[in-house]
């Protein structure tokens, strides 16, 4: 083996009878390593792994999506977003995996109502609920143009309009998968608006999915 022996006070080491190339810069700083430069022909020094700096450590970050950045590089450090749990929400860490656990859950509701109906109320739930789907059915067909809007009593037609549903066609269905947040103070009640406009048969169904604030 090839004894190396080093000269001090020179810009470079002996090796039996051969010089090494000098570094080119005679301090090396912390978080610095050493390459060979074959352009120069010369060692070099160069940020090290994990600098921050241009040198194979973590040099640029990408957030993927089109949600909120959850990370931001700044130099050398990575800065990550706490996530917190908001109402009705927990979160479980085992260590390696985070749960998000939801408590508010989802409710339904469910009736059948005839051509007596009239204005009916449903259900009430508090202001910021979410409604997150609604189905009618024609059980029994109308002998008469019935008219039917589904909502609230400022607002009659949010889930429904009456010219949604065909009352006098047996079997006859509608659906709305658009989610509605109940807006207003206080709790607000969800109604149906019946004219039966002559009808005397008719029967239909209301569902009624929702989520508590």
């Amino acid at each position: 083996m090839e004894d190396i022996i080093p000269i001090f006070g020179a810009r470079g080491l002996f090796i039996t009878g051969r010089t090494i190339p000098a570094i080119l810069t005679e301090t090396v700083l912390q978080g610095e390593t050493v390459i060979f430069d074959a352009s120069q022909g010369v060692f070099v020094n160069a940020p090290g792994l994990g600098s921050g700096q241009n040198g194979g450590g973590l040099i640029n970050l990408e957030n993927t999506g089109s949600g909120v950045p959850l990370a931001t590089v700044s130099g050398s450090t990575l800065s990550l977003k706490s996530i917190a749990p908001g109402t009705n929400v927990t979160f479980t860490n085992d260590g390696s995996t985070i749960v998000i656990n939801s408590s508010a859950g989802v409710s339904v509701f469910y009736d059948v109502l005839d051509y007596t109906s009239g204005t009916t109320n449903l259900i009430s739930i508090p202001a910021g609920s979410i409604i997150l789907s609604t189905e009618i059915a024609v059980m029994v067909a109308f002998n008469s143009a019935a008219t039917l809007t589904l909502g609230t009593a400022s607002d009659p037609t949010m889930l429904m309009n009456e010219t949604a549903l065909d009352l006098t066609e047996a079997n006859s269905t509608f659906k709305n998968d658009i989610s509605f947040v109940v807006t207003g103070v206080g709790n607000q009640d969800i109604s149906s608006f019946f004219t039966a406009n002559g009808a005397t048969q008719g029967q239909f169904s209301i569902f009624i999915e929702y989520a508590l604030q």
